[in-house]
């Protein structure tokens, strides 16, 4: 199934997002959790 330019960015957008929400609030407990 091809993957549309559209799907991707808002793929990346929605990361980001959640990049940034985990960054503020959960970002050290799952870096220690991951290592």
């Amino acid at each position: 199934m091809p993957v549309r330019k559209q799907d991707t960015q808002r793929a990346l957008h929605l990361l980001e997002e959640y990049r940034s929400k985990l960054s503020q609030t959960e970002d050290r407990q799952l870096r220690s959790s991951i290592e």
